[in-house]
């Protein structure tokens, strides 16, 4: 595999205040990257920053509400003014949600696309212009194994993934003419803070809102009931089913493109829990 050398490197990202987001960063700082990191928790960002820090990157934070266009659009014209073009742009920020589909209040339904997906539609607007002028830079969208499978309860948060994966494939092409690539990670079950148990089991089937491991914040949790967990059993696609990957693993496939490979359909199921980039359709001109 081609070796990235990413010393000196810009790179933004997103949901830097926790799981992947926090540890991706990390895991770039460690390769030498300049990082500038954005959270809606300022307190959590801080840490990172100070953990980044030690590692020898230069580091700088920026508080903001990535929902918000307005917001996104000052943050990269405050970027581009002093460093130009990001060399990566990592969209991280995300949340988890779990409810069954009809049951799950509109509000959840906007909160989750506001996250999950606007989110990244902001900062590609923001950022993606000034790459393609560069005619060069690199972008990274966290999808979600269930981009491949819904499953019982996960449906509104599955939506979300499903639009993500689209939304990025159809960027790949786009920008693929102007130097810019773009790359998509379908994690499995990676032990962020959205695995945190209710009683010991994963949380119920009712309103649960959590962090997918990308920042945000959790809210209307409520203890399991049970009846989730057994029909996402017996659709034999539940948690129980897949290995969880440590985050540090998850991380270093969205950096360097390590760790397994594959579909996750029924052979997935058994261990190819994460892939680094979805090459189910190639961009033109490439083998």
């Amino acid at each position: 595999m081609k070796q990235i050398d990413f010393g000196g490197k810009w790179a933004l990202v997103t949901g830097a205040g926790s799981g992947m987001g926090r540890t991706l960063a990390l895991d770039l700082a460690r390769e030498g990257a300049n990082l500038l990191l954005v959270d809606i928790n300022g307190e959590a960002l801080g840490k990172v920053a100070l953990e980044a820090e030690a590692l020898g990157a230069e580091t700088h934070t920026y508080c903001a509400d990535l929902t918000s266009w307005e917001e996104v659009r000052r943050m990269a014209d405050s970027i581009h003014a002093r460093w130009g073009a990001v060399d990566i742009l990592a969209n991280c920020a995300g949340i988890a949600h779990m409810c069954h589909t009809v049951d799950t209040p509109v509000e959840d339904w906007q909160r989750l696309l506001a996250v999950n997906l606007w989110t990244i539609i902001h900062t590609v607007k923001a950022f993606a212009p000034e790459m393609m002028r560069r005619k060069s830079g690199q972008i990274v969208n966290i999808s979600s194994g269930q981009a491949f499978f819904a499953v019982p309860t996960w449906g509104p948060y599955a939506c979300t993934k499903f639009a993500v994966d689209g939304y990025s494939e159809a960027l790949r092409y786009e920008l693929f003419w102007h130097g810019v690539g773009v790359t998509t990670v379908f994690p499995g079950v990676v032990r962020t803070p959205v695995l945190r148990l209710d009683n010991g089991r994963f949380p119920g089937a009712r309103g649960h809102e959590a962090p997918d491991g990308n920042g945000g914040e959790a809210r209307g949790a409520e203890p399991s009931d049970g009846k989730g967990d057994k029909e996402a059993e017996e659709a034999g696609h539940t948690g129980h089913h897949v290995a969880r990957l440590p985050v540090q693993e998850a991380a270093a496939v969205a950096v360097r493109g390590d760790g397994p490979r594959g579909s996750l359909g029924s052979e997935g199921r058994g261990g190819h829990v994460l892939l680094p980039a979805r090459q189910r359709m190639r961009g033109p001109g490439r083998a």
